[in-house]
């Protein structure tokens, strides 16, 4: 609630573009992934109640997040180049430690892929939303107030509607005018986010039956954020 009662403000006093930057790209995804990980109707009779599956509550996210990014960056609208230029502004910093010649290269490369590294940007956002809804649910947990058991990741297959959305965005990516070649681009990297999260699954699947399959795990991210 007192979350709720802070966003207006905040949104009150941001530039009119960042102010629904941060309601499209924030507010609304962690809305859409937060409502699709509680309790969900199975269709029977009577209703009974199960919670939903962490698979489809990346999908959704997914696809509300390559929809939107299709969107801003294949209609080619301000918003887009109000984005991509703070972005490319905010990179640029980092090349000033660096030889000027390759800091010019390295500036020139992504200028010309604004569109993928907004994607990118996406997927890490993600990344990150699943992680601290997980150690929230654990916190929620450990003190006595928690409702859902757990957060793990759990084997799954991505819906099949995801991959023929993917098929369309591929295609789109390779033979549409230039403004959509960016939108489908973006729209392809952003719809592997479920597909990635699915490898997970079947990587835990396979480490849990293990002995020992938390330290199997745990050396497992050990090694893929050391990487």
């Amino acid at each position: 609630v007192a979350v709720a009662m802070c966003v207006p403000l905040v949104l009150l006093s941001l530039p009119f573009y960042d102010a629904v930057l941060v309601v499209m790209t924030q507010i609304v995804p962690i809305t859409i992934f937060i409502r699709c990980v509680m309790v969900a109707v199975i269709s029977s009779h009577p209703p009974s109640f199960a919670w939903s599956s962490i698979g489809n509550a990346v999908a959704a996210l997914a696809l509300y997040g390559a929809v939107f990014y299709a969107l801003i960056i294949g209609l080619d609208s301000n918003l887009y180049h109000h984005v991509s230029d703070s972005m490319l502004a905010d990179i640029k910093k980092g090349f000033t430690t660096l030889d000027p010649k390759m800091a010019a290269s390295l500036e020139g490369m992504i200028t010309q892929i604004p569109h993928l590294l907004l994607a990118l940007d996406f997927w890490i956002w993600s990344l990150m939303l699943f992680m601290v809804v997980s150690l929230a649910n654990s916190a929620v947990n450990t003190l006595g107030y928690g409702r859902r058991p757990h957060l793990k990741l759990t084997a799954h297959t991505p819906p099949n509607l995801l991959l023929g959305i993917l098929g369309i965005a591929g295609v789109m990516g390779v033979i549409g005018s230039e403004s959509l070649m960016r939108a489908g681009q973006a729209a392809s990297i952003i719809l592997l986010i479920p597909y990635f999260f699915s490898g997970l699954s079947f990587v835990h699947h396979r480490l849990r039956a293990l002995p020992n399959g938390s330290l199997w795990i745990g050396g497992f991210y050990f090694l893929f954020f050391l990487k």
